[in-house]
Order: C-alpha cells, then sequence, then structure tokens
C-alpha cells in the first residue's frame, strides 16, 4: 500500500470514528415523532454490525416520510442484549423479533417447505424475507436494509403507506442474482425484474407466500453460483411476476464517498460502507432531523 493509500485509509477510519461518536446525540434526540400512524410494517434485519445504525435508519425514514410506521427489527442472531436495549430505547415501540422466536416460527410456518428452510439455516439473507413474510402474512410491508438512510422528503414512501398498492425497488448499479438472468429465465419461465436491490423494497399485499417462496427456492438451489444474492433474486422474480416499479435514482445506490446533492436516501454499499455510512450519516441526520425535532419540542 502506497503512503497515500495509508493517509487516506487512515483519515477514513479516523472520520468514521467521529461519526460513530455522533451517533450516540443523534440517535437520542431523534426519538420517533407523532406523525400519523400506518398499520403498514417495516422489517429491518440487523446484526450486531448493523443494529446501532438501524437506528438512525428507522428515524430518518420516519422524519422524511412524515410517517410512523410499524417497525419490526430481526435479530440474525449476533445481537447483544446492550444493542437490543438501545434499539428498543430509542424506538419506543418497535416489536424486536430475537433469532430463537424466528427459527421457532419459521419450523412451523414452513414446515412443508424444506427448501427454504433448509437455505434460511445457511444464508442469513434470506432471514430478512422469509421472516417478514411469516409475520406479516398476506398483508403489504416495506423492506429495508440497516445501512439505508433517508435525507430529503420520501413522498414515494409516504404515499405509499396511504396506498400500499405498487412494488416499488431500488435499482442496483449492476445486477446480482443468485444465477445469471437467462439462467433464471430458462428455470422459471419468467423474467426477474432488472437490477433490483433489496435494500429498500414495498411489498403489496399477496407479493409473497411459504409456497411461492419454496417453489423458487428449490429451483434455484441446485448449482447456485452465487447463493448470497438468493433474497435479491427472490424479490426480483416476485416484482417481474408483479407490476413493479423502479424507484426514482434518487433512492440512490453509490460506491462514490458522498451521495449525491438530490439524493432521498442513500444505500451504502461497497468494502468501506460501514466507514461512509458513520462519515456521513449522523452528522448530516443530527443537522437534518435531530436539531429540527429538538427545536420543534422546544417551541
Amino acid at each position: 500500500m502506497s503512503a497515500l493509500a495509508s493517509i487516506r485509509s487512515l483519515a477514513r477510519r479516523w472520520l468514521a470514528a467521529c461519526g460513530k461518536n455522533i451517533l450516540l446525540p443523534a440517535a437520542t434526540l431523534g426519538r420517533r415523532r407523532n406523525f400519523p400512524e400506518t398499520d403498514t410494517p417495516v422489517h429491518i434485519l440487523v446484526s450486531s454490525k448493523t443494529a446501532p445504525m438501524c437506528v438512525l435508519a428507522a428515524q430518518s425514514l420516519e422524519w422524511f416520510s412524515r410517517r410512523r410506521w410499524r417497525l419490526f427489527v430481526h435479530d440474525d442472531g449476533s445481537v447483544r442484549p446492550d444493542q437490543r436495549r438501545f434499539i428498543e430505547d430509542r424506538l419506543p415501540g418497535c416489536r424486536f423479533v430475537p433469532r430463537p422466536e424466528a427459527d421457532a416460527r419459521a419450523e412451523e410456518g414452513l414446515a412443508a417447505c424444506p427448501a427454504s428452510r433448509r437455505l434460511r439455516a445457511r444464508h442469513n439473507y434470506l432471514l430478512k424475507i422469509l421472516d417478514p413474510m411469516l409475520i406479516s402474512g398476506a398483508g403489504p410491508w416495506l423492506l429495508m436494509d440497516a445501512d439505508v438512510l433517508f435525507y430529503k422528503s420520501a413522498e414515494e414512501l409516504a404515499a405509499w403507506a396511504t396506498n400500499p398498492d405498487t412494488f416499488f425497488y431500488m435499482v442496483d448499479t449492476k445486477e446480482s442474482y443468485a444465477h445469471p438472468r437467462s439462467s433464471l429465465i430458462a428455470r422459471l419461465g419468467l423474467a426477474p425484474a432488472e437490477r433490483l436491490n433489496a435494500g429498500l423494497c414495498s411489498l403489496p399485499a399477496g407479493t409473497l407466500d411459504p409456497e411461492f417462496c419454496e417453489r423458487v427456492l428449490s429451483t434455484l438451489e441446485e448449482a447456485c453460483p452465487h447463493p448470497m444474492f438468493l433474497d435479491q433474486t427472490l424479490l426480483a422474480v416476485a416484482a417481474g411476476r408483479d407490476p413493479s416499479r423502479p424507484l426514482p435514482a434518487t433512492y440512490e445506490i453509490t460506491w462514490a464517498m458522498w451521495r449525491s446533492a438530490g439524493a432521498i436516501c442513500r444505500h451504502y454499499v461497497g468494502a468501506f460502507k460501514e466507514d461512509l455510512l458513520y462519515i456521513e450519516g449522523p452528522p448530516a441526520l443530527l443537522v437534518k432531523m435531530t436539531l429540527p425535532a429538538l427545536r420543534s419540542r422546544l417551541n
């Protein structure tokens, strides 16, 4: 590594550490507001690594959609007790779903779906699709990753909360599915949505059910070249089957250092995504969300 690259790496880590120190006041003051409530659930899968950032993700969604959602935070099995307390304290009213509870529900709800049970146990990313489906059933729900932060008014999601009849999804920088597109079409007989990213998706009622998931996953399991993308593929196939619409480019996925000026939200990706999230997220949201929330309480 060159000297310049070493300096950049050191600066990035230092700035990320500063951002993590800002997370606590940003998340503490940016508690949930008395926005209009929606019955539509939001499901977020977290690990011990993403648990802290999940609070800002959920708070920023509510602040910029001006809606109070039914929040479900799913533990992948690694979340520590202190992290669970942090989430529940700063997202009052959220439903924390421990991994043992989710496993027990999956054993019952997927009893007739051996491929789904088998792949869920092997690949944690499938927890964020199968587990919300088993909780929300046939109703609509919003899927969001813990590393998606909002920075501007999310009018599309605010409108969707009132009338959740459209499958919206973020558009990825490239297509990343468990099988190549040609193989998916040959195996399933339908074309998946193009470049769907599972970081943020709005699922209308009836989008997923255990039988559909089992049929797709059992077909894709054999000789699967990229099983880490099974969750994304499952959603892309569902979006290809049902009417769906990509979200505008302002719902951004970028590998760049900074988000675009007009970005409504950003899904942080890449090798340094956690550093970039902490460098950009807590300071910006402290100014855009937390301080305005504090001022409104004092007025």
